[in-house]
């Protein structure tokens, strides 16, 4: 069965009516439930049969669930946005770290996760992941089924990262019944960054 899985960091600001309603949204929901004003979300048309999550340090929330795609087949996934900013290298590598040992250590080296990571793949805060986990983008790459420009959130006029920073992530030991068919990342106009699209095939 075809599974498309995308990750996404969608940008704040007035709705399509010239309202900013989803900002006062996001204020009612910050009064209920206090926070750090950060959040992920893991949306799926298919049943959550668990869902978990933890602060990483700085405050970067973590989100986790695990997804039943077929009545025999469920999927682990992570969500994670890492500090943003130039110069925060220090800050993120210790998010990585504890990433990868809150993942390891609970023997889930399945996953499949995504967000921004501020950080482009190849960086040097981000290798404890990539021993782990597989870039998507580059399995695509090597299998000559990836399309759209490399870059996930080109030159943009603030003090933020920028270059191929959104990324999906696959768990080194992930089981035989799911294979990659395409990765593709697409410009909507809607975000300044660009989205992230994996095309799977679940058996």
């Amino acid at each position: 069965a075809p599974l498309k899985v995308v990750t996404w960091n969608l940008h704040h600001g007035r709705d399509l009516n010239g309202h900013n309603t989803v900002d006062a949204q996001a204020r009612w929901l910050a009064a209920e439930r206090p926070g750090n004003g950060a959040v992920n979300a893991i949306l799926s048309v298919f049943p959550l049969v668990s869902v978990d999550g933890r602060s990483l340090p700085y405050g970067v929330p973590l989100t986790m669930a695990n997804v039943q795609v077929l009545p025999a087949r469920t999927i682990a996934f992570f969500c994670i946005h890492l500090t943003s900013w130039v110069g925060n290298d220090a800050q993120r590598a210790t998010q990585v770290a504890d990433l990868t040992y809150w993942l390891t250590a609970r023997g889930v080296t399945t996953r499949l996760g995504g967000g921004d990571w501020n950080l482009v793949p190849k960086s040097v805060p981000i290798a404890p992941m990539r021993y782990w986990y597989t870039d998507l983008y580059d399995k695509a790459r090597s299998q000559g089924v990836f399309s759209g420009p490399t870059d996930t959130r080109p030159v943009y006029p603030s003090n933020s990262v920028v270059g191929r920073i959104d990324a999906l992530l696959l768990g080194k030991s992930w089981p035989s019944w799911v294979t990659l068919t395409a990765v593709e990342h697409v410009n909507t106009g809607l975000s300044d960054h660009f989205a992230v699209i994996a095309q799977l095939d679940v058996r």
